[in-house]
């Protein structure tokens, strides 16, 4: 169903999330990688969480094929 599409889209966003900020810390401050790894892994954190616990939302968002048929 479109909802569990969305819970897999939130796991994968958190994980990702997770993987950016542990990619900050491993390297070092001065190399220049991942320097936004911390500022973008918060974020695809807060929005996997949102997309979370606001499935409903997100799934009244997707259209779906038969609201594309009532069109």
């Amino acid at each position: 169903t479109t909802k569990m599409i969305a819970y897999i889209a939130a796991a994968m966003l958190l994980f990702m999330g997770i993987g950016q900020i542990i990619g900050y810390f491993r390297y070092e401050p001065g190399s220049g990688r991942y320097s936004s790894g911390l500022v973008l892994g918060i974020f695809l954190m807060i929005v996997g969480l949102l997309i979370y616990y606001k499935a409903e939302v997100v799934v009244s968002i997707i259209p779906t094929r038969s609201e594309e048929r009532r069109v």
